[in-house]
């Protein structure tokens, strides 16, 4: 690659990854794969969505997957990224962090909220965090690479 093209793809990366950092710096993304017919994700959908509402500095990213081939897509995906295998659902991300299964608020609820926190408190890397919003992005497709 010449010069040139070198120079051309670093201004790009500056132009648009580095507004993403910023961005990206003091909030963390909660990914959570659910199905609507799952027990477990009907709990733990809500308890999320309060989480959110209560932390501005927290996002929810949902994909219902019992129906929708792109959420499984997306899902395969990030279980590449994170070089894991299935394990079931509710299946939530946070960081660098997995959390399968869901009990009520009190358990399951307090170790995802203490997994937000410390994310948000370790500033888990944002590279991985840009890395995984691409994964989890619904179009282009063609982003969705293998």
């Amino acid at each position: 690659m010449t010069m040139k093209k070198w120079l051309a793809v670093l201004l790009l990366f500056f132009i648009f990854i580095t507004p993403t950092f910023a961005q990206e710096e003091d909030r963390v993304t909660i990914y959570f794969f659910f199905s609507k017919s799952c027990p477990h994700c009907t709990k733990e959908r809500p308890f999320l969505e309060k989480l959110v509402n209560e932390n501005p500095n927290f996002e929810l990213r949902s994909f219902e997957i019992s129906s929708d081939k792109e959420a499984q897509n997306i899902l395969q995906k990030v279980l590449n990224a994170l070089e894991m295998d299935y394990q079931g659902i509710p299946f939530t991300v946070i960081g660098k962090r997995v959390y399968v299964g869901y009990l009520n608020d009190q358990t399951s609820g307090r170790k995802i909220e203490r997994l937000a926190f410390d994310a948000l408190e370790n500033s888990e890397s944002i590279l991985w965090v840009v890395l995984l919003n691409l994964a989890a992005m619904r179009s282009p497709q063609s982003l969705l690479m293998s």
